[in-house]
């Protein structure tokens, strides 16, 4: 019998744990402005949301600091739920994604543009010098403040863990800055000392695995599914819920959709790294080689309607057959 992928059978163990906690998202969903403020579409259902949701799960009134980790799970896979997207990125373009330098001004508010309400990327990388098969990637709002946040849970056989990174109008570096303190307070709130806080927040165990992830979902932002560049204005398209005798609900589908994004520019990679390694001779013709990889941003339409729009330029750039 056949392996089940794992952000599957992370949502088939909820289901068989608690088998009513999509119907009462479901519910949640249904009544935005009554009991719980309104939030923006990208978001399948805030933070604050789950919480009720987990208490009702757990017949508590208040959870537990055991319980309340039900949170970050219920949230990733309730988002993910409605689509299933996993994106399976071919390894050399994700190997040249994710070694790419997040420097510049980038704005982190580029995050907001994901393809659905949540993907599923497989993609191993480490975190805390551990690995990790994959990781869900989904939006959340804070109710109160109207703070935004990537929110980030990794996935492995034996655990899983997130963390958010916070958006808003700086740079995604500052963003991923603003994340590693975060964690460091979070981490003295809990009585965690300082010297494991400052582990818990070290660039060389967390930082890279975060920075990562996040060059993977930017190019899904600029590009989609697909190999086309996605239009800055651009927005997600939605699975819709049914109505039903007992209310409006969201069915998952039969199976998961797999995307192997950008399989032309992958193809491209390829053959122009063939191509170098087999002129070796003084007069070959100009070799294709290696530019760094970066990202490379630009504003668009007038002051008040201004647009950023995200463009990755490969690493390979030179000597190519298909430049364009």
């Amino acid at each position: 019998m056949e392996k089940p992928l794992l952000p599957v059978k992370f949502l088939t163990d909820l289901n068989r744990n608690f088998p009513d906690a999509w119907r009462y998202a479901d519910q949640t969903r249904a009544m935005p402005g009554d009991k719980i403020p309104d939030w923006p579409r990208e978001v399948f259902l805030p933070y604050g949301a789950w919480y009720p949701i987990a208490c009702q799960l757990y017949g508590a009134r208040q959870l537990d600091h055991i319980q309340i980790q039900l949170i970050g799970k219920l949230a990733a896979a309730g988002a993910w739920r409605p689509g299933q997207d996993i994106v399976r990125f071919e390894p050399g373009l994700a190997a040249s994604l994710m070694d790419t330098e997040l420097v510049g001004d980038i704005p982190a508010d580029t995050l907001w543009r994901l393809p659905a309400w949540c993907v599923y990327i497989e993609q191993e990388i480490e975190v805390y010098n551990v690995p990790y098969a994959g990781f869900f990637a989904f939006l959340e709002q804070d109710a109160a403040s109207g703070n935004r946040e990537l929110r980030l849970h990794f996935l492995r056989e034996t655990d899983d863990f997130g963390f958010a990174v916070p958006l808003g109008k700086w740079s995604l570096a500052e963003a991923l800055d603003r994340m590693a303190a975060g964690i460091r307070k979070g981490a003295a709130v809990a009585g965690i000392d300082s010297l494991s806080a400052a582990y818990l927040a070290r660039g060389d165990v967390f930082m890279a695995g975060a920075q990562k992830a996040v060059n993977l979902l930017l190019y899904l932002c600029a590009y989609g599914f697909g190999d086309q560049k996605r239009d800055p204005l651009a927005r997600a398209d939605y699975p819709s819920a049914k109505k039903t005798k007992k209310g409006w609900r969201l069915f998952p589908p039969d199976r998961p959709a797999i995307h192997s994004p950008g399989q032309k520019l992958a193809k491209a990679l390829r053959e122009a790294a063939e191509r170098q390694a087999a002129q070796t001779g003084i007069h070959a013709s100009p070799r294709p080689h290696i530019r760094r990889a970066h990202w490379h941003g630009y504003w668009l339409g007038a002051k008040e309607e201004r647009r950023f729009d995200l463009r990755w330029l490969p690493p390979i750039a030179v000597a190519m057959k298909d430049e364009d």
